[in-house]
């Protein structure tokens, strides 16, 4: 117990350190949000904004931007949310609680892959 609670110290620690590396105060402008995240607990440890400029145009598809550059991050997120959705697959109907895990970690799975998506999509347009 004693080494959990330091290793999330330290993972709390190092996720304030990054934050007041990169965040900045919002100008009015796009902004970008900034999470870090335990990959062990999955639980979001600390965010925070950049502002950023469009320079070039971003190719559309239909009416949304496709992010062709999809952080390392962003990639580890879509491959959880795959596993997820495979194992749900194998999901043993009788089992009411294992129903319900499996939702939980669905309904998790969705909401990072809504934030990825949020990220490349500032403007909220679909």
């Amino acid at each position: 117990m004693a080494d959990e609670i330091e290793r999330l110290t330290a993972a709390q620690v190092k996720a304030d350190e990054v934050i007041r590396a990169v965040g900045e105060t919002p100008d009015g402008g796009r902004l970008l949000r900034v999470a870090v995240t335990d990959t062990e607990t999955e639980q979001r440890l600390a965010t925070g904004f950049v502002n950023y400029r469009v320079d070039e145009p971003q190719a559309v598809v239909g009416r949304v931007a496709v992010p062709f550059d999809l952080t390392p991050f962003d990639r580890y997120r879509v491959r959880v949310a795959r596993k997820e959705l495979a194992a749900a697959g194998g999901l043993d109907m009788s089992d009411a609680r294992e129903m319900a895990r499996t939702l939980g970690r669905l309904e998790i799975a969705v909401k990072q892959l809504l934030e990825v998506f949020d990220e490349h999509n500032p403007d909220g347009q679909q």
